[in-house]
């Protein structure tokens, strides 16, 4: 029975305390779950970025390796030329696999991204036929020149 002998004005005041406190309890939960999903997003941002520059390495790596491809059969007359061109294409190939070892990597522990993951594997079954097939190729251009 004593709320009745409170003022309106009293109530009003109560009820806009209580509903500043409410607002400040709310506000700080959420600024505290902002900060926490930030840095989440932070993380995996940061890492998809790093594995999206990985497999532009690839890709850059890949090219550079069928360039030194031409001028291994383009230049490669001489057998210290040959000599170096080939060492330089075998390297290329495997700063390709490097990065793609990479990117897998980041895939399958820190992205848990199985289309990706699968698409990386298709991508290292495919290079690596590729990488047969320049062999056999090659085996024949250094045959043809000895």
């Amino acid at each position: 029975m004593r709320t009745r002998n409170v003022t309106i004005a009293a109530k009003l005041y109560l009820l806009l305390g209580a509903s500043l406190l409410a607002g400040v309890i709310v506000s700080s939960v959420l600024w505290a779950e902002l900060r926490h999903v930030t840095r989440a997003y932070a993380a995996v941002f940061t890492t998809e970025v790093k594995a999206r520059a990985e497999a532009r390495k690839i890709e850059v790596a890949e090219k550079m390796q069928v360039q030194e491809w031409s001028n291994l059969l383009l230049r490669g007359t001489d057998s210290m030329a040959r000599a170096s061109y080939t060492r330089t294409f075998r390297d290329r190939g495997q700063e390709a696999r490097d990065h793609l070892a990479t990117v897998r990597g980041l895939l399958t522990t820190v992205l848990h991204d199985s289309i990706s993951l699968d698409e990386a594997s298709r991508f290292g079954v495919a290079y690596d036929s590729m990488k047969v097939r320049y062999d056999a190729a090659l085996a024949l251009y250094q045959a043809g020149r000895s």
